[in-house]
């Protein structure tokens, strides 16, 4: 065998057909590993959310409601899940500084 390298022999059709498997192979895999990188990405980024100290998550499965989320980051592990933010009104004059979440005027 020749030594391919000083270019004393061209390279064949073989040579040529086995390098463009083996480039694609590895073209292949690395996509599909950029791909399941890209997904978990985003399945982790669709799922988190922040309610802030003032707010209220409202939490709905297809459009019913099933309950409410505190303040705090939280994530929701089901896509068919959404949650609405929701602000907390101001409190009632006559509540003298109490938080909104437990001023009677506001229930």
């Amino acid at each position: 065998m020749a030594n391919k390298r000083n270019g004393d022999d061209d390279f064949t059709p073989d040579d040529i057909g086995r390098a463009a498997r083996r480039l694609g192979q590895a073209l292949s895999t690395r996509l599909a590993q950029v791909l399941i990188l890209l997904g978990v990405i985003y399945v982790a980024w669709a799922s988190y959310y922040q309610i802030q100290p003032e707010e209220v998550g409202l939490i709905t499965r297809f459009g019913a409601y099933q309950g409410t989320s505190e303040p705090g980051p939280h994530f929701k592990c089901d896509q068919s899940i959404a949650v609405s933010v929701l602000q907390w009104p101001e409190p009632h004059p006559s509540c003298a500084g109490c938080p909104a979440r437990t001023c009677p005027a506001l229930r």
